[in-house]
């Protein structure tokens, strides 16, 4: 039989249960199908009545069009003729049927340059990428502004997929607006330029192009439209479908964020996504980075992020796209574009100095405020809450010493809610069942988090012997005070503030309007102090899950996905979620706490996990990927064309962090897997530069090895030394260096002792990334070319230290890379065969590559 204990006035636990377990699942349902539903998606037959709305239909078909052909790498056929052509074609279809009152110029420009890439720690050099660039302005000279929006996509693919939502399906929108816009007779002052850039996966590129990069047959910086640009927009994808998110703004600008509030029929943001983006928890950049530094603008960033499983991958198509995503997408944009069109900039305050808080409320609105307002609320409320707190609870009855009390039960029950999620973790990975969640990041609730709230409870109610009073002022308590301190280290704090808010005001409002009506006064508060606060924070977690578990995928071997997941919900649902609901369950008798406990973690999870998901959590379109390098090493004698010796094999680097536990699995079928033998490199003190290893994404740790025969490359790889000659009546030499290869290629140069680099080409803007190589300094640059064979040249000047020693001395060790990631070259036939063994619950991702390591001397013959 239920008990209750030390209130007279104590509501039936059962009924308290029923009430609470009958909330969370409604809850749970409804956030599902908030951040589920999506638009009507709108055909052609509907543009008769809306000609001034988005169509997705039409913008379907454009994605068909574009993505039919597969990827689109920097440098390929694909990427450089066939898009840019059928790019042009639509562009020019536009123009031929826009009206009058508007005028539309497109250039086709191709640029050259280079830029610093923080994300992957390297230079990036360009040369003649290409962009399409579209202006949209009135026909009337008069009519227009000196002002300029921006809006980017970018059409380029990573190697392997056709790049639906990543990110043909921005530039698509981009297309679709442009066709609405350019029929209407409503003219806009401010000038739109729709940037369509083709070098976006390499390493942002084309953004960099537009801004900072030149012609050939020029010496402007940056391309003349780019000049008076007063903000932007930034369409991505990193999933597929969904709803697109705004995870970046301003920097600052409040009014920007507001603008979008205002604007959009369907809103959907966090400032949560933004931290967790530029705090780089999540493994990615984009283009905002670019116009934000370098043009020095506010903008908008948007991406797809639902289904990120098929970021990257070969399943990243049109028909996993569901009806209504584009339409979200295009209806949104639109409405912002039409905003900006008459908005006057001189009236606006430009400031990057005040950061903004800002999140949607089940997508049916926004709320936005400045930081600093949000400092002042989180301060006033948080001190107002603990003292109202302490005053009804300590001071008032004069119990001092209950203080210590409630912060003590409610560190240690909040941190055994984390303990038994980590427990459960760790058993999991004991058993060999691995990140089961992966495919269904929903399951982080059921295997983590109640097992992680019912010891919350059990461990309050052991403490506090089932008071649901102190339990409930112990959670809001210590909750007041992360509220007051977090809210000058984060923004993402506005979470506590809404729970704290309604929390503080429910509870003592329903305790002073029903006394006596126990029942009564258990259901207002939690319609009143738990509705907004839980679905609001089961609707945030619901996001960045769906954000994180297939982001963490990707993240390597370090990673542990499934401890830092436990870790996570462990924290967030008994703290948070059930900070309030927890004071209502702490009268149910200790045995069944136990009872329910034990349920859940041994009867529960064994249903879900050993039953329900098995050893093998992954599937074809939520696989486990596996990244495959092909490559051939030669060592040049001194004269730098002769080989040394030459060695070749398959370096297999596990993106997904759990993928060596799968080797055991995998190896009966595929036999050259019991090869491989795992490696870690320390290119600090390797024997050769950058241990002769040339892979185009930098992985080091947790490789393996398999040894292969030597191939000759289909293209003709190589170096030549053009110049290298002591600058007279100086201690200088001056070496001009031209590199032969494919469109992707990789410079590491390392200057000997005795020499220093003091100065490098003209088209590289800042000296390149620097590592250290058996105490001398090695410089890092990654090029890429839209025009194949097109050699790349480097001069540069060093300076000779030595005055004294003439004899022929090694000055210069070089590792020049080249990387084919498209065309035939891209794979070999037995490595064909080798990735067709892996079973379907896996992807590989894999190209081929030559490394060929030079030394250059002091010998002028």
């Amino acid at each position: 039989m239920w008990k209750w204990k030390n209130s007279k006035n104590a509501s039936d636990p059962c009924f308290n249960f029923g009430i609470v377990c009958t909330f969370v699942c409604l809850s749970l349902l409804f956030v599902e199908y908030m951040d589920s539903r999506l638009p009507i998606p709108l055909t052609q037959e509907d543009s008769k009545l809306n000609p001034s709305s988005f169509i997705e239909e039409r913008a379907r078909d454009d994605l068909h069009q574009l993505t039919s052909y597969g990827p689109r790498y920097v440098g390929s056929f694909e990427n450089e003729n066939i898009t840019i052509e059928l790019l042009m074609r639509k562009l020019q279809s536009i123009i031929n049927n826009k009206a009058e009152t508007q005028n539309i110029m497109v250039d086709l420009q191709r640029t050259s340059g280079s830029h610093m890439y923080p994300q992957v720690g390297t230079f990036q050099a360009y040369s003649e990428i290409s962009n399409i660039i579209a202006k949209f302005e009135p026909s009337d000279p008069s009519k227009r502004s000196n002002y300029s929006v921006l809006l980017n996509c970018h059409y380029d693919t990573k190697d392997g997929s056709p790049g639906a939502t990543d990110n043909m399906i921005s530039c698509t929108t981009m297309l679709e607006m442009l066709r609405v816009l350019s029929r209407q007779d409503t003219v806009y002052k401010n000038t739109f330029v729709f940037l369509f850039n083709g070098a976006e996966e390499m390493g942002l590129l084309g953004a960099h192009g537009f801004i900072q990069g030149s012609r050939n047959d020029s010496k402007e910086i940056g391309h003349p439209w780019s000049k008076n640009l007063k903000c932007f927009i930034n369409l991505e994808g990193a999933g597929s479908g969904g709803r697109p998110i705004l995870f970046q703004t301003g920097p600052g600008n409040e009014w920007i964020t507001r603008l979008y509030s205002s604007s959009v029929p369907y809103p959907f943001a966090t400032v949560l996504a933004e931290e967790a983006f530029q705090r780089r928890l999540i493994p990615s950049d984009t283009d905002f980075r670019i116009f934000r530094d370098y043009s020095h603008i506010p903008g908008l960033d948007f991406a797809f992020v639902k289904n990120g499983w098929l970021y990257h991958t070969m399943w990243d198509s049109v028909q996993n796209i569901p009806g209504g995503c584009i339409q979200q997408h295009g209806s949104n944009t639109l409405a912002l574009v039409e905003k900006f069109g008459n908005l006057d900039f001189d009236s606006l305050k430009f400031s990057d100095t005040e950061n903004v808080v800002f999140f949607d409320l089940f997508g049916l609105f926004m709320v936005v405020y400045s930081e600093t307002v949000g400092i002042i609320i989180n301060v006033i409320l948080a001190l107002g809450s603990i003292g109202i707190i302490l005053w009804v609870h300590v001071i008032k009855p004069k119990k001092y010493i209950v203080i210590l009390k409630f912060v003590i039960s409610a560190i240690v029950a909040w941190g055994s809610g984390i303990v038994t999620a980590v427990i459960i973790a760790v058993w999991l990975n004991g058993m060999g069942y691995y990140t089961p969640f992966h495919s269904y990041p929903t399951l982080l609730l059921l295997i983590y988090g109640v097992p992680a709230v019912l010891t919350n409870i059990l461990i309050y109610s052991l403490m506090l012997r089932g008071n649901e009073e102190h339990v409930w002022a112990a959670g809001k308590l210590v909750l007041s005070i992360i509220l007051l301190v977090g809210t000058f280290i984060t923004r993402a704090v506005y979470l506590l503030t809404v729970i704290v808010l309604f929390g503080v005001t429910a509870w003592y409002s329903t305790r002073f309007l029903f006394k006596g009506f126990v029942k009564l006064r258990l259901i207002t508060y939690i319609v009143v102090g738990e509705l907004l606060p839980f679905n609001l924070l089961i609707y945030t977690t619901n996001v960045l899950n769906a954000v994180l578990v297939p982001s963490m995928a990707r993240s390597g071997p370090g990673v542990k996905p499934d401890i830092l997941l436990a870790l996570s919900t462990g924290f967030i649902l008994p703290a948070f979620a059930f900070n309030g609901l927890a004071a209502f369950l702490v009268a149910v008798k200790k045995r069944h706490l136990t009872f329910f406990l034990g349920f859940s973690v041994i009867i529960l999870n064994s249903l879900i996990v050993f039953g329900f998901i098995g050893k093998i959590p992954y599937q074809q379109k939520a696989p486990m990927r596996i990244s495959m390098v092909e490559t051939e090493r030669i060592w040049y004698n001194l004269d730098g064309v002769t080989p040394n010796r030459t060695d070749a094999g398959v370096i297999l680097w596990p993106v997904d962090p759990n993928t060596q536990n799968y080797v055991e699995i995998l190896s009966p079928t595929i036999v050259r897997l019991k090869e491989a033998k795992k490696f870690e490199l320390d290119i600090e003190t390797c024997e050769d530069l950058n241990c002769a290893i040339a892979t185009a994404r930098g992985f080091y740790s947790n490789m393996f090895w398999i040894k292969g025969e030597s191939y000759f490359p289909i293209r003709n790889t190589k170096m030549e030394v053009i110049k290298k000659e002591r600058v007279k009546k100086s201690t200088n030499w001056e070496i001009v260096l031209r590199f032969h290869g494919p469109t992707q290629t990789s410079i590491i140069m390392s200057p000997n002792f005795g020499f220093d680099l003091i100065s490098w080409s003209t088209n590289l803007d800042s000296t390149p990334t620097q590592s250290q190589w058996n105490g001398r300094k090695a410089y890092h640059i990654s090029h890429n070319s839209g025009k194949n064979d097109a050699p790349f040249e480097i001069s540069l000047i060093l300076n000779d230290v030595n005055t004294v020693e003439r004899n022929a001395r090694v000055m210069l060790d070089i590792l020049f890379g080249s990387y084919f990631f498209y065309g035939e070259e891209k794979v070999s036939p037995s490595i064909r065969t080798f990735t067709d063994r892996f079973p379907l619950w896996t992807y590989v991702n894999h190209y081929r590559s030559v490394g060929q390591l030079y030394k250059i001397t002091t010998d002028e013959n």
